[in-house]
């Protein structure tokens, strides 16, 4: 009994010190000026999260996460106040891009800090080692759309962009008009195409890219049955009627904004124009694969 007591005891006593040493510790950081800064800084900060949209325009609208200033942390991470060391926790939104059921997705959000690459690969096989090579140079990470003919016969390039660490996309089997075909049509050109790059990758497929951007509602549809987002552009490079590579990089320099989504092709062009557009956009914005973009 004396034994359990003095157990008690001592546990009450580990207790009350502890309390008192966190309030000791809490009045004197409160009094620090150090503490002071912090919280005023962290008081005029304002970087909440922004939520995924239907938009009238853009459709659907990724949403942004928010920050806030840990202050404690911040506060154990410096001697004197710098906003170099400022620690900050993330605030995620609440609705999701994948919530939503209005329609492509053609930009990121207006006050995104990242850009994005798409390469719609159909032919152009001779240059795609250029641009895998480019990219890692780089430490750049880009998307590419497979057709599914062009899969099917050149495995290996597929299966090399994914070992590089890139995102695969459905690109459809045979570059349909999807807007003009026949809802089978449709969804045999996805499902199959689908079935083709998860076969050479053994992984799942998550995006789809329209041939030739046509579409209508029966597409989108369509492909959000078999789990797959559809993913237009917000700046063209149009490279597939073959430009110059000056015009390639002017393009891309005159219409790149916050969320760009940026649609090449396999050209000789674009891989000398890539790394000075790699160069162009990473002045102003990350480069993300699309699965952090549209997060």
């Amino acid at each position: 009994m004396r034994e359990e007591m003095s157990f008690v005891l001592l546990s009450l006593f580990y207790v009350i010190t502890v309390l008192l040493i966190n309030s000791h510790d809490s009045l004197y950081i409160s009094g620090s000026s150090l503490y002071n800064d912090i919280i005023e800084y962290a008081d005029s900060f304002d970087y909440m999260p922004i939520n995924a949209r239907c938009d009238k325009v853009w459709y659907k609208v990724p949403g942004v996460d928010g920050l806030e200033v840990n202050v404690n942390e911040s506060y154990n991470n410096m001697d004197e106040f710098d906003l170099d060391k400022i620690i900050y926790n993330e605030l995620k939104h609440e609705i999701d891009i994948y919530d939503l059921e209005c329609g492509p997705i053609y930009r990121g959000h207006e006050e995104s800090k990242s850009a994005t690459l798409i390469i719609n690969v159909a032919w152009g096989e001779e240059y795609l080692n250029n641009i895998l090579d480019t990219l890692d140079t780089y430490d750049t990470k880009a998307n590419f759309f497979f057709e599914g003919r062009f899969a099917e016969k050149f495995p290996e390039l597929v299966y090399d962009t994914y070992s590089r660490g890139h995102t695969i996309g459905n690109h459809s089997y045979s570059h349909p008009d999807l807007a003009k075909s026949s809802l089978n049509k449709i969804k045999y050109e996805i499902s199959k195409t689908n079935n083709v790059l998860s076969e050479i990758t053994l992984d799942g497929i998550r995006f789809f890219g329209p041939p030739s951007g046509s579409y209508d509602n029966r597409v989108i549809e369509a492909a959000r049955e078999l789990g797959l987002e559809t993913i237009m552009w917000s700046v063209d490079t149009i490279d597939w009627q073959k430009p110059s590579k000056e015009m390639i990089i002017k393009r891309v320099s005159e219409k790149l904004h916050a969320g760009a989504i940026i649609l090449m092709h396999p050209t000789e062009n674009t891989c000398t124009a890539l790394p000075e557009i790699i160069n162009i956009i990473k002045k102003n914005y990350k480069i993300e694969q699309l699965d952090d973009f549209l997060s």
